[in-house]
């Protein structure tokens, strides 16, 4: 039962990617180059990461799960969950975006979800 559990939040966390996907896809995109110009190394080289609020890691049968509170250079608070599983014995990761103006409303449509699991 457990593991049908795990199936379904997986599941639920691909659903919600692909609908906050188109959300927030323009804010991510402005918000990295506006961070990437404004952190360049000198070549113009390196990854830019945005500093770490907090973080919390959930195992899940043979996933985890990384939920990490982040800050753009700007400021602007997000949510950075990744999902991490084995696949023929290869790591593979699945990333969930969501800014400060749509926490509400995923944790609403989540809710939502949870409830329809529960019945």
């Amino acid at each position: 039962m457990q593991q049908i559990i795990y199936l379904i939040i997986g599941l639920l966390i691909g659903y919600l990617f692909f609908k906050i996907h188109k959300l927030s896809e323009n804010k991510i995109s402005e918000s990295r180059q506006e961070s990437q110009i404004a952190n360049q190394s000198p070549k113009g080289l390196g990854k830019i990461n945005h500093p770490y609020i907090d973080s919390r890691k959930m195992k899940a049968g043979g996933r985890d799960y990384f939920f990490d509170l982040r800050a753009t250079q700007k400021g602007d608070k997000y949510l950075h969950i990744t999902e991490s599983r084995l696949k023929d014995g290869e790591e593979v990761r699945g990333n969930i975006v969501i800014f400060q103006e749509y926490l509400d409303e995923f944790f609403h449509v989540l809710e939502e979800m949870k409830r329809k699991i529960k019945r």
